[in-house]
């Protein structure tokens, strides 16, 4: 993968889509792009980057047992923006490499278990129609992603260039 482009427009288009004054985003385009250049020079940040208020959001069920709740993890909004602006950068490098594949639903705009599951109908009875034996291998990540070894994911997408 190129190496991710700090670049003012970048910055300025994270800016935009935040519910602050326009003009303000211009303003501080600028500064925000040579402080993460500087921090990926540096091959870090600030600690408070790295620092999340975390709070629990209750999903459904009886509100006394924690395991109804979700841990949402409130970050600095300058940190997002630079998280958003690598995000752009590493989807923009696996959709122009096919990388990343049209029938992945979870990791792509207005795709999700809800458009993945009619598809999934489809090929099942399709398959069933044309008298297709049929397996299926259902798996439950929901806890799958709660951590991450760095040093591994560093390897591997330094493996896939």
């Amino acid at each position: 993968m190129e190496p991710i482009e700090i670049e003012i427009l970048n910055i300025l288009k994270q800016l935009k889509l935040l519910d602050t004054n326009k003009p303000v985003a211009e303003d501080i385009a600028k500064q925000l792009s040579q402080l993460f250049k500087v921090s990926k020079c540096t091959k870090g940040g600030p600690t408070d980057w790295k620092t999340a208020f975390v709070i629990p959001l209750f999903k459904k069920g009886n509100k006394a047992s924690a395991e109804n709740y979700n841990p949402i993890s409130i970050t600095s909004a300058v940190a997002n923006i630079l998280e958003r602006v690598v995000y752009d950068s590493v989807m923009m490098h696996l959709k122009l490499n096919g990388i990343l594949l049209l029938s992945q639903h979870g990791v792509q705009p207005k795709k999700s278990i809800e458009t993945n599951l009619p598809k999934t109908y489809d090929v099942i009875t399709d398959m069933l129609d044309q008298h297709l034996p049929v397996d299926i291998l259902l798996l439950d990540l929901s806890k799958a992603f709660d951590k991450v070894l760095h040093s591994h994911l560093n390897k591997k997408l330094i493996s896939s260039n």
